[in-house]
């Protein structure tokens, strides 16, 4: 404690500052960072709610697209690709908005989907079903 008290005398001797209003201006510092932290913590908070509702809106396009071509598999199979390819990219942004078990849910279903070239309607149909439930 010796050296920080020694440090800030020097300071304030070399500036001819008082030794308080280095004391006080430290501690503005502290209380600016701590509010910096606080106003970036709400607006990603506030960005959170309004862009969520947009991306699951996307996710529910996706999925309704995604049951339209699961009746025609077979013919359908690189529209249900493009589908799914689409959709982990929403589900990657998503999921970087979530926290906790909703976020946990979320990356089992990316997982599903991510590093795949081809589905099998099988796989295809249990990722539907997943989506559905978010």
């Amino acid at each position: 404690m010796e050296p920080i008290t020694t440090w800030l005398r020097e300071i304030s001797n070399i500036y001819g500052l008082d030794l308080l209003a280095v004391l006080a201006s430290i501690a503005g510092c502290g209380v600016s960072l701590y509010v910096l932290r606080e106003v970036t913590s709400i607006k990603n908070k506030y960005l959170f709610r309004i862009r969520v509702p947009q991306i699951i809106k996307s996710i529910t396009t996706y999925t309704s697209d995604l049951n339209e071509k699961l009746e025609h598999f077979q013919e359908n199979r690189k529209a249900i690709d493009v589908i799914l390819v689409k959709c982990s990219s929403v589900l990657e942004i998503l999921e970087n908005k979530l926290e906790g078990k909703g976020k946990r849910h979320l990356l089992d279903i990316h997982k599903n989907v991510k590093n795949k070239n081809s589905f099998t309607y099988e796989e295809a149909w249990s990722i539907y079903t997943k989506l559905l439930s978010l």
